[in-house]
């Protein structure tokens, strides 16, 4: 009779490791979906619903070449913290500028003319 080995599906929990890949899946899909989430209500509520397709297009076509570099630049970036801590301030400083108090013109601070 063969032997079976029993395999657990569930995480170890206690492993740091899967702790830190949870938390950079989950931050990059919270940017992600936020971002898809609040920029149509934000451009609506600016009076600028024309833009809406125009920004979800460029949101999400942008990723397509920024996969491509990962993929190229991969052996470059596996195992760094440098580019994770880069992503992730670069990440905050987006959401922050999108936070930005209104002028009173419908737009941000960053995007007076």
């Amino acid at each position: 009779m063969a032997q079976y080995r029993r395999f657990r599906w569930w995480p170890e929990w206690r492993d740091p490791e899967v702790w830190r890949l949870g938390l950079i899946q989950g931050g990059s899909s919270l940017v992600y979906f936020a971002c898809n989430a609040f920029v149509p209500d934000f451009l609506h509520a600016s009076g600028r619903p024309a833009l809406v397709n125009a920004t979800l297009t460029a949101l999400n076509a942008g990723q397509l070449p920024a996969s491509l570099v990962i993929l190229i630049l991969a052996q470059r970036l596996a195992g760094r913290r440098g580019p994770l801590v880069a992503a992730a301030v670069l990440s905050l400083v987006g959401v922050g500028a999108l936070l930005l108090p209104d002028d009173g013109a419908g737009q941000g601070s960053l995007f007076r003319r």
